[in-house]
Formats: C-alpha cells, sequence, structure tokens
C-alpha cells in the first residue's frame, strides 16, 4: 500500500501505513532518503490525481479513469477527489468507475442525476466519492457556466454565439458527427441536413416557442389542427402569421330583416302597393279615381334594391404580441 490516501492523521500510526515510506523509531539512516522521496512520489501522484489531467475512457454514459494513486478499495476512496478530463461529453445519467472499484453515479447532489451535456468534453472537472451513498459528487457544481442541457435554448441580446458550445439557432445545418450528442436527441426532427452527413437545428427567425401540446403524454388541445397546421402535438410543426384578414366566413351567421316595395305596371297606369294574397290586390294609384282593384293577373311586378358600399378595404390586421425581438442561442455541444 503506497500514497496519501494511505497516510494517517495520526502521526504514530504513519511509521508503517505506507510500505515505501518508513518513518519509525530507530530506523537505519540510510532509509531516510528513501523514504523522503517516497513520500515526494506519493504526493506527485496526489498533485496529479487532482490537477484534471487524467482523461476519461469508456462512454458517454460510464466513464472510467485509472489513477496515479492506484485505489485498492471504495472505502480507500472514500473523500477523495479525483479531476478528470471528459474524453467525450457525457450523455444523461453518467456514472463514474475509478480503478476498476466499481462504476457509481456521478451526480451534482445527492439523487441528482447529470442531464446529457452537463460535462463538456475536454473541460476538467473535480469529483469526491462518497462511500456512505456510493456515488461521486461534481466539485463546485454551481459554478458550472454550462448548466443549460445540450439541445436546451437561452435568449440572448449579443449578435453572436459566445462560444463554440452555442450556435444561433436559424435552421442551419450542422455535422452529425461533431455534434453526435445533440444529433442522438434531435435526429432530423427540424430538417435532414444533405441526407448523409449533416442535420438541421430549429429555425427560430422571427418565432416564438409553444410548450408541445401533449407534453408529458396528455394533449390540453390549446394548439389545434382547428387552427394550426399541423397541430401542436407534433414536435417541431410551424405555423402562425403575424396578421390576418377577416373574410365572409370568419363573419357571425345573422338573418338580414326589412321590406321591399314592388312597382304594379297596369297598361300605362302605374300603381304603387303590396301584393297581397288573393286574386286581387288593393293599391293606391296615380291614374284617375283613387285606389282601385286590379286583378292580379293583368299585372305585371317588377322590384330593385339598390345597396351603398361602406368602404371596406380588407387590409390586414395585426395580430403580433407586443414583442422584443433577441437572438436565440442554441447548446450544440
Amino acid at each position: 500500500m503506497t500514497g496519501i490516501a494511505w497516510w494517517s492523521q495520526t502521526a504514530a500510526a504513519n511509521a508503517s501505513s505506507d510500505s515505501t515510506v518508513g518513518w519509525a523509531e530507530g530506523q537505519a539512516p540510510s532509509t531516510i532518503n528513501d523514504s523522503a522521496r517516497a513520500m515526494m512520489a506519493s504526493t506527485a501522484k496526489w498533485r496529479d490525481d487532482i490537477s484534471g489531467a487524467i482523461v476519461t475512457a469508456g462512454t458517454s454514459t460510464a466513464y472510467t479513469v485509472a489513477s496515479n494513486q492506484n485505489f485498492d478499495s471504495l472505502s480507500r476512496l472514500s473523500n477523495q477527489m479525483i479531476a478528470f478530463t471528459p474524453h467525450t461529453t457525457n450523455g444523461a445519467t453518467v456514472t463514474l468507475n475509478v480503478d476498476s472499484l466499481g462504476a457509481k453515479p456521478l451526480r451534482s447532489a445527492p439523487s441528482v442525476e447529470l442531464p446529457a451535456g452537463t460535462l463538456v468534453q475536454g473541460t476538467p472537472y473535480v469529483a469526491v466519492y462518497n462511500n456512505s451513498d456510493g456515488a461521486f459528487y461534481l466539485q463546485g457544481f454551481f459554478a458550472n457556466p454550462y448548466s443549460i442541457p445540450i439541445g436546451g435554448f437561452l435568449d440572448y441580446g449579443g449578435t453572436t454565439a459566445p462560444n463554440s458550445s452555442f450556435v444561433l439557432a436559424y435552421g442551419q445545418a450542422i455535422s452529425r458527427t461533431t455534434y453526435s450528442t445533440l444529433f442522438s436527441l434531435f435526429s432530423t426532427t427540424y430538417g435532414n441536413g444533405d441526407g448523409s452527413t449533416t442535420f438541421n437545428v430549429p429555425d427560430l427567425r422571427g418565432r416564438v416557442i409553444a410548450g408541445k401540446d401533449d407534453m408529458g403524454g396528455s394533449a390540453a388541445s390549446r394548439i389545434t389542427s382547428a387552427v394550426f397546421s399541423p397541430g401542436g402535438t407534433s414536435l417541431g410543426a410551424v405555423g402562425g402569421a403575424q396578421s390576418g384578414t377577416i373574410g365572409t366566413s370568419n363573419l357571425p351567421p345573422y338573418t338580414p330583416s326589412g321590406s321591399v316595395t314592388s312597382t304594379l305596371v297596369n297598361g300605362g297606369n302605374t300603381f304603387y302597393g303590396f301584393i297581397q294574397p288573393g286574386n286581387n290586390v288593393q293599391v293606391g294609384g296615380t291614374g284617375t279615381g283613387g285606389a282601385a282593384t286590379v286583378a292580379t293577373s293583368l299585372l305585371s311586378v317588377t322590384s330593385s334594391f339598390t345597396g351603398t358600399a361602406q368602404g371596406g378595404t380588407s387590409a390586414a390586421f395585426s395580430v403580433t404580441q407586443p414583442t422584443i425581438v433577441l437572438n436565440k442561442l442554441l447548446r450544440i455541444v
């Protein structure tokens, strides 16, 4: 057994706690140099284990690490720091296996699993193993600037993406290989790219985002195909417009009321009145004799109605809510 993890806080116990470092009472002078150099070596191993120089192996959800101290048990590893640099950005619910002692959850807090994209490839992190609950915990995780998961969006007032972990989301095609984690989440939902090597990110230009109508499994029916094609239950569906116009089909149903005056013609005389049921009609006449009863069979009836345009122009009206225009960032790695 050798290394700082084997050293005791009790001075007397260190006479034999480390097989390479001997500080026994009355030891031979020739062993002092060896013990001092062994202490230096052990300190260097500890230094390198917490420097972040160790690069993980394994998969994006099951990291493996070979430490310099070469821990022989989980109890020895307890409360020890291990700094590592992921060889790939993590997937959801990741584990860490140090010195083949067994895969243990790597978490930000008790029972809080890491979402995909939390640990960025090439970025050093420090974890401490807690043997009582069998999990590694990231140290100083609250200061992680990449708490937005891969595939997450962020309102952004700048004009260009701040770093290579983000892009502006305007529907562009990006590499399926370079951004493999994002591709595993998005696939070709927002566009097939060139069909083989690229895929598209969502195009948020001039659009607001609505929650998927059946998010969680049950449709709320707030955005349906009746007014939004193909409907709010299709991820990536787009629709809507900034303005609209009213057509006849948009008006409420109504029944007009009123009366129409008809002109009755009898020979050279013109009579005004209203046709009544029966064979004869009593009308007020303009000829001599005043009112007369005229057989309806002798009459021809003509009617007319003239309306006046009310000045409509069918101009479009805005349906845009009060809005400020910003860029949208998409986390890609």
